[in-house]
């Protein structure tokens, strides 16, 4: 139970003796808003006006709206994103950044096999994603999660890697997952 974990981390140094539960507790909540504040200028809403084709003769054209997440890879704004969000057909891709400023976006690329896209907008002061390498991530690391799940932006989850090199899963021909509950 709790005296097993509290003795367990301090063993690794993650907490001291003179540490309450309250106080670690207190520590990993810091740590999670240190994160999210870092991670979220640089998390990206998109949304995706597509013209679907009429069905049949007298039918109109009608619009499909797509929604999703990207995360701003270079100060000189380009997206990276999933291809099923942007599709190769969309018409009009408009971006919100964090604190709600709204850009239309030009799709650069986009590769279906391995689902993902990027895009590119023309906004000044983008805040980049910095990127690890995914080679350190371990069983157990903690992690979290930001997106726009349903249309709700900047949504964060938390969690932990559950699983590296995840394949044949069939969402996409090139498949080496990290999995996570996050």
């Amino acid at each position: 139970g709790m005296q097993w974990t509290s003795v367990a981390m301090s063993e690794v140094g993650v907490i001291s003796g003179e540490n309450t539960h309250a106080e670690f507790a207190e520590q990993i909540s810091d740590a999670f808003r240190n994160a999210a504040k870092v991670i979220r200028p640089s998390v990206v809403n998109i949304e995706v006006m597509s013209q679907r084709p009429s069905d049949g003769p007298g039918n109109r054209a009608s619009q499909q709206v797509n929604t999703g997440a990207g995360v701003v890879v270079s100060s000189k704004g380009y997206i990276l994103t999933n291809n099923h969000v942007v599709g190769s057909t969309s018409s009009s891709i408009k971006v919100t950044l964090y604190r709600g400023q709204e850009f239309t976006a030009k799709l650069i690329g986009a590769d279906p096999a391995t689902d993902l896209a990027v895009i590119k907008i023309d906004a000044p002061g983008l805040v980049a994603a910095t990127f690890h390498d995914s080679d350190e991530v371990k069983v157990g690391d903690w992690t979290l999660a930001i997106g726009s799940p349903l249309g709700y932006e900047q949504t964060i989850t938390a969690g932990i890697v559950g699983a590296l090199g995840r394949t044949d899963i069939g969402i996409t021909d090139y498949e080496d997952f990290i999995q996570t509950d996050a």
